[in-house]
């Protein structure tokens, strides 16, 4: 399973990553808590790796 999060532009994306910082802090709990989730989670998964993908459209010439 991929699980993938779509961003209007790579600033869109930079701007989000504080705010997701911001909520995670407040639903799950500080840094130290949140490392403590993530090693609780890689007991019953293996997370394969992570990608940024970017997607060019080219325009025609005029």
């Amino acid at each position: 399973m991929m699980l993938m999060t779509e961003y209007k532009d790579l600033a869109t994306y930079e701007a989000n990553q504080a705010k997701a910082d911001s909520l995670l802090q407040t639903v799950i709990g500080n840094d130290a808590k949140q490392m403590q989730g993530y090693r609780d989670r890689l007991a019953i998964r293996e997370v394969l790796g992570n990608r940024l993908a970017r997607q060019i459209i080219l325009e025609p010439k005029k």
